[in-house]
């Protein structure tokens, strides 16, 4: 598992819905990463607060799609 920060999460997130992936994104990966950006940019802590399954899905999401960013 990769270690996050919050501001590169929010970033790699941002660049991924951005990109081409967002034409390849299953319908439960692109409501993931809607819910857990949302859940961050509202959360006024400067610590990633997400669960280890967020992550982990984070972490898949990302490596599934890395070519893209």
């Amino acid at each position: 598992m990769v270690i996050f920060t919050k501001p590169g999460a929010i970033i790699k997130i941002q660049l991924l819905q951005g990109s081409q992936a967002r034409n390849y994104f299953e319908s439960k990966e692109r409501l993931f990463l809607q819910t857990v950006l949302s859940k961050m940019q509202n959360d006024s802590s400067i610590d990633l607060n997400i669960t280890n399954e967020e992550k982990n899905m984070l972490d898949i999401i990302f490596k599934k799609y890395d070519k893209y960013l």
